[in-house]
């Protein structure tokens, strides 16, 4: 991702008229367990259009995803990114996972809050989400995180 600090937050407009609206997004992990499944969703507030992005593809100097190391090596088996989950497999053994996501969101350019939950972990698992120039906020196990977009 090239200087996320410098374009947190975009629009575009489509050819049929409909805007979005980008904004970027670290998602921190710590002290998973080796071998758990991580996966994290989003959801829009009411059904609103919220997903997983690698940038609004109209600035392409501030666009992309990856990932950064926090403790010794990442042992990723599997990362899958669909609309609406990121998927992180770990393989077992070793020590515990620590890792940032760093990515962007997409979203209806109306909308102004959505959900995060920890869809499944390890129990001792540390997760937080923050979007740019905003706190982060912890992630609970099974819980939705309620989330404003910001202005």
């Amino acid at each position: 991702m090239s200087n996320a600090a410098e374009s947190s937050r975009s629009t575009i407009t489509t050819q049929s008229g409909q805007t979005y609206k980008y904004q970027t997004v670290t998602l921190s992990i710590g002290n998973a367990t080796p071998g758990m499944p991580i996966t994290v969703s989003i959801a829009g507030k009411d059904g609103q259009l919220l997903m997983w992005s690698s940038g609004n593809p109209s600035k392409s100097g501030s666009s992309g995803m990856n990932m950064q190391v926090l403790t010794g090596s990442l042992p990723l088996t599997g990362f899958q990114l669909t609309a609406t989950q990121a998927n992180f497999g770990t393989a077992s053994g070793g020590s515990a996972v620590s890792f940032n996501f760093n990515a962007f969101l997409c979203a209806e350019s109306d909308l102004s809050e959505f959900y995060v939950t920890l869809s499944s972990a390890s129990p001792n698992t540390q997760a937080s989400l923050q979007l740019q120039g905003q706190t982060s906020q912890n992630l609970t196990l099974n819980r939705a995180v309620p989330f404003d977009w910001g202005s």
